[in-house]
């Protein structure tokens, strides 16, 4: 099983923000016991996104976790995309694209609808081609 949510984590507090999220959880009917691996990506520009991963079932709640910093990309459809604080990349025939700086939120919200964020982008970052 795998869950992934977007939230802005509070991360003065991390232990007791994971119990509130498995509190959560469950509350909605998840099975919450068993091993997990939490990866919380960060953008400094966009917010968290969560990676929950049940390993295995366990009659515990057993966790590992991971906060990555990271640079989220914005994988694009057909839609074109002419924005001065955009740098595009190209990696596997796929447009990408990096926020370097905030955008208004119409612009942001315009990009949202017209592509996928992508959160684990270490390879793409080592193979992609950067285009002008």
């Amino acid at each position: 099983m795998k869950i992934v949510l977007k939230e802005k984590v509070n991360y003065n507090d991390i232990e007791n923000y994971i119990k509130k999220l498995f509190v959560k959880l469950d509350k909605q009917g998840f099975d919450t016991n068993g091993l997990y691996t939490i990866n919380i990506y960060h953008d400094k520009i966009y917010k968290d996104i969560i990676e929950i991963i049940k390993e295995k079932y366990n009659n515990f709640i057993d966790i590992k976790l991971n906060i990555i910093d990271t640079v989220f990309l914005y994988k694009i459809d057909k839609y074109n995309i002419n924005q001065k604080n955009l740098e595009k990349y190209l990696y596997n025939n796929e447009i990408y694209v990096k926020i370097k700086t905030a955008l208004n939120k119409k612009d942001y919200y315009n990009l949202l609808e017209h592509s996928k964020v992508i959160y684990d982008t270490e390879k793409i970052f080592k193979c992609a081609k950067k285009m002008l």
